[in-house]
């Protein structure tokens, strides 16, 4: 089985993980008293702190899938790969934006990202990194497996590092 995982991170934002943990936390305070509230206050916890999301593509059935789930578990649809033209390196910009009443700052970072581009220019995101080198080798990885070339579009002048 050939099958490349790759996990993009929490499924839920930092915030809300802190608020399940702390609301975990509680549940085991109580579990003596209240302990039908643990049950339930204790595994909501766990799945909120420790689910995660990615991508996983099968080489060998020619298909992927998008997941989220806890841990080793894995939940989302594999849907047929369709045919890849060539994969693409580029630098992305990031940015986020926090306000409040007084004041607002913006967050700004940069990404390599290692995206297949199908015969009808949509594009597969499969690995993100800051570092050049690491997304140039997960694109080679790719480019063996499925015959085609890399486009490193991760300066003004584009350049098929393989044809």
């Amino acid at each position: 089985m050939n099958i490349y995982k790759h996990d993009q991170g929490a499924y839920f934002p930092m915030a809300l993980q802190i608020i399940a943990s702390v609301i975990g936390i509680g549940g085991f305070s109580i579990v003596l008293n209240y302990p039908l509230i643990s049950v339930f206050l204790i595994p909501l916890a766990l799945f909120v702190v420790f689910c995660r999301n990615g991508i996983e593509v099968d080489f060998n059935e020619t298909k992927y899938r998008d997941y989220w789930g806890p841990t080793v578990l894995r939940f989302g649809k594999w849907i047929s790969l369709p045919e890849i033209d060539y994969i693409s390196v580029f630098k992305t910009k990031i940015s986020q934006t926090v306000s409040s009443r007084v004041s607002s700052v913006n967050f700004e970072d940069e990404e390599i990202q290692v995206n297949l581009i199908t015969a009808d220019r949509k594009r597969i995101t499969v690995f993100e990194t800051k570092n050049k080198n690491h997304a140039l080798a997960r694109a080679w990885k790719f480019a063996d497996q499925l015959k085609v070339g890399i486009l490193d579009a991760t300066t003004h002048e584009r350049e098929w590092i393989k044809e």
